[in-house]
């Protein structure tokens, strides 16, 4: 009886520390209202990006760089798309900033200016934490959702995104878009 307990358990921590790792949702889901700031003040809603899918990376200073893979991938399928087509989508990378100290806000909004100019696409904040509340991104974490035209959160995951779930995303964008099936 206690064999059995053990071996139930340790099976049930081998779960739970794989799923830590990388943890991904499908479905339909609509995403909450939000609204964002950049470093120089532009602000960004929800429905401003109505109508475009949105590739979500929303991520801290220590973990923007852990799910690099699958940005050099989706840079790499953009880079083949016409200009139409790369018009339907809109890259979102959005910071936590929800622990700056009122002290280094204006240090934190210049680095989101300066790492917008290399990166080539404006960087959000969410300067307040509630976009990270009410989409269910994982704090401390680096989260990735994307977001389809109609607003419904297609796909979510949070940790580091493996080889297998960036593929599925490609597919799941270029379905969105009239490319590909799924199926």
């Amino acid at each position: 009886m206690f064999r059995r307990s053990f071996v139930i358990c340790l099976l049930s921590l081998t779960v739970l520390v794989a799923s830590s790792l990388t943890t991904a949702s499908e479905g339909v889901q609509k995403a909450a209202p939000f609204r964002i700031t950049s470093g120089d003040g532009s602000t960004l809603t929800l429905g401003d990006i109505s109508g475009k899918i949105a590739l979500c990376f929303y991520e801290t200073r220590e973990t923007k760089e852990r799910n690099r893979a699958l940005k050099d991938e989706l840079e790499k399928f953009m880079d083949q798309l016409s200009d139409d087509e790369k018009s339907r989508l809109f890259v979102l990378p959005v910071v936590d900033c929800s622990g700056a100290s009122k002290l280094f806000l204006g240090k934190w909004k210049d680095s989101l200016v300066t790492e917008s100019k290399k990166a080539g696409h404006t960087i959000y904040g969410d300067w307040d934490g509630k976009m990270r509340n009410d989409l269910s991104f994982v704090r401390g974490d680096a989260n990735f959702a994307l977001i389809g035209a109609d607003g419904s959160i297609v796909y979510r995951a949070n940790g580091t995104i493996e080889e297998k779930e960036r593929d599925l995303i490609i597919r799941k964008v270029k379905s969105l878009m009239g490319k590909e099936t799924l199926f």
